[in-house]
């Protein structure tokens, strides 16, 4: 399943492309608008607040609530699985998109970039330039929860209008209005934006008093986000690095998943792979967005995860078959990574 989202047609403002886009998600993935009269969840935000769709039930399952909020800024939320592959090639000259994804995979291609694809809870950070590709593929079968948000011009400004804080270039050459280039970037969720995500598509509140909760977390979540692209080391260009080293640094993630609950030390890594260690450091963040010790640990906590919602095996037998030899450490472990401990995950489940 192929579709445009942005196409050429799509050439006003802010506004104008956020309406466009939402007739051609419609059209593309099947969604069913409660605005349109068909079947459809109630909204999550209320009569008022926000338009929901519904898969069609010959494509897929589950719902996308689209909310449009003030200063050029419009948020989604996605709980869905599709049946089957899909591909969406975006063109978003009027946004910068982040995408806070807890649980899914995709796939990030472009002739500037290459192919990112990511398979873990992760957040990435898009830049559309003009005329320039950048797609995205989700995978049949693998269900999506994300939260995305569509940041216009005037947002922007505002974020970043304190100069104390400085906007990645391709962020600053889109505010600006210049030239740039197709930017993607990606970084690990903090607790503090997995604890954002839950608040938000999971807030108590209705109509009114929703809205501003949903106004506030999101601004909370971008805040997040924005702190973590102007840390150090963020700007990733993996076009730098060659073929080859691109293809050594797959098979590095290959084998830390694989050998999660036990991983190989760097220089051990570095042996196998014959590529050195700063290079193995450096271009692995800069591909994936995240350090081999923080992928290692998200690996290990996807897979604690998927067993306290999937058996009843013990948390201790559980600490120990992801790499823990103590339970109070994997307990510490889990609790920063999700905000929340071990038990309750069980409970949620």
């Amino acid at each position: 399943m192929e579709a445009r989202l942005l196409g050429s047609e799509a050439t006003g403002g802010f506004e104008e492309q956020t309406s466009t886009a939402l007739s051609t998600l419609e059209r593309a993935y099947g969604f069913q608008s409660s605005d349109h009269g068909a079947p459809c969840d109630p909204s999550p935000f209320g009569a008022d607040f926000g338009r929901t769709f519904k898969v069609h039930h010959e494509l897929g399952e589950g719902q996308w609530a689209f909310v449009p909020l003030s200063d050029g800024l419009n948020l989604t939320l996605t709980d869905l699985v599709y049946f089957t592959d899909s591909s969406l090639a975006m063109e978003m000259d009027e946004f910068v998109t982040i995408s806070v994804i807890l649980e899914g995979r995709r796939t990030w291609r472009s002739s500037r970039f290459g192919e990112v694809d990511l398979d873990r809870p992760h957040c990435t950070v898009a830049v559309q330039a003009d005329g320039a590709d950048i797609a995205v593929s989700s995978y049949g079968g693998v269900r999506q929860t994300a939260i995305t948000l569509h940041c216009g011009r005037d947002f922007l400004d505002t974020m970043f209008r304190n100069e104390s804080i400085a906007a990645p270039g391709a962020i600053r050459a889109f505010i600006e209005g210049g030239a740039r280039e197709p930017w993607l970037h990606t970084i690990s969720l903090s607790p503090a934006m997995i604890r954002t995500f839950r608040e938000l598509a999971q807030a108590p509140y209705r109509n009114g008093l929703r809205r501003i909760h949903t106004e506030a977390k999101t601004l909370e979540l971008a805040g997040l986000v924005f702190d973590g692209l102007t840390g150090p080391e963020t700007v990733a260009d993996p076009q730098k690095l060659s073929a080859r080293d691109i293809e050594r640094l797959h098979h590095a993630r290959e084998i830390m998943t694989a050998q999660f609950a036990d991983p190989p030390t760097i220089a051990r890594l570095s042996r196998e792979l014959a590529i050195n260690d700063y290079k193995l450091k450096r271009g692995f963040k800069q591909l994936f967005g995240t350090t081999l010790f923080d992928y290692c640990r998200a690996v290990r906590m996807g897979r604690a995860q998927d067993l306290l919602n999937d058996t009843d095996m013990p948390i201790g037998l559980i600490a120990e078959t992801v790499g823990y030899e103590h339970a109070s450490s994997f307990t510490t472990a889990f609790k920063a990574h999700f905000g929340y401990p071990p038990k309750r995950s069980r409970r949620l489940s």
